[in-house]
């Protein structure tokens, strides 16, 4: 999902577009890692390992592949694995929405390499994003609505994992991985949250982080963190570990 092929969703140029909702997820195959929000911490944690990436901007993300080569959830068929969570930068794709600088509105773009959007009227009416006057269909309006909620999710997430960062509660793990979040990008050390640090907070902090809802964030993402050292510790047994280099 390389962000250098989205363009802004423009009624007087793409009114003719239509979108493909399948459930193909084909497109998501080399994706290892995924920003993820706050909104879906609950539903991610109790599913995938969390960890923290810091490339200029710190955020939390959720690991997709258990050999550290491909997405460990995507059938053969592109169909996601059945049971599992699919995470919201996957559901929300081909679409993708960019906030203008020091307002409140934003610019819905979309991935013009994608399959699923349409250019042409060829694709069924139930999938149109504007209708005959050019204004927006009840589809594109859930469409960024949802979009606006994730936005919304993923700068509370970066806010969170920048007070953990903060605090000193990062510590970066064995593990690397190439990012895929977009092109070129080099393997990314991860980072995870220092239980030991974070058991030795002040009263006050705990107390504020409490209010804030921030506890509740820590104490879902340690779990998750806990089964998965728990996983890789199996797999070093086996000889079978997942790409990592020491930091």
């Amino acid at each position: 999902m390389d962000l250098v092929s989205f363009a802004a969703l423009c009624a007087q140029e793409h009114n003719q577009a239509c979108y493909n909702q399948d459930n193909d997820y084909s497109f998501a195959k080399n994706i290892l890692i995924i920003p993820i929000s706050m909104h879906e911490l609950p539903l991610i944690a109790s599913q995938y390992p969390i960890m923290f990436m810091n490339q200029g901007t710190v955020q939390p993300i959720a690991i997709l592949s258990t050999n550290g080569k491909q997405n460990s959830y995507i059938e053969k068929s592109g169909k996601w694995r059945d049971g599992y969570y699919i995470p919201a930068a996957i559901q929300t794709y081909p679409f993708s929405l960019q906030k203008l600088p020091e307002k409140e509105a934003g610019v819905l773009l979309f991935d013009t390499k994608s399959n699923k959007i349409s250019l042409e009227q060829k694709a069924n009416a139930s999938g149109k994003l504007f209708n005959e006057n050019r204004e927006p269909t009840h589809l594109l309006r859930n469409i960024a609505a949802t979009h606006s909620q994730f936005y919304e999710g993923k700068t509370q997430a970066v806010e969170f994992a920048t007070l953990l960062l903060a605090e000193n509660l990062l510590l970066r793990t064995e593990l690397s991985f190439a990012s895929h979040i977009g092109a070129g990008q080099p393997a990314s050390m991860l980072h995870r949250i220092n239980e030991q640090a974070y058991r030795a907070l002040p009263a006050a902090t705990i107390s504020r982080w409490f209010r804030a809802g921030w506890i509740d964030a820590i104490s879902l993402i340690l779990a998750s963190q806990n089964i998965w050292e728990h996983y890789l510790a199996t797999l070093r047994a086996s000889n079978a570990g997942i790409g990592a280099g020491h930091g």
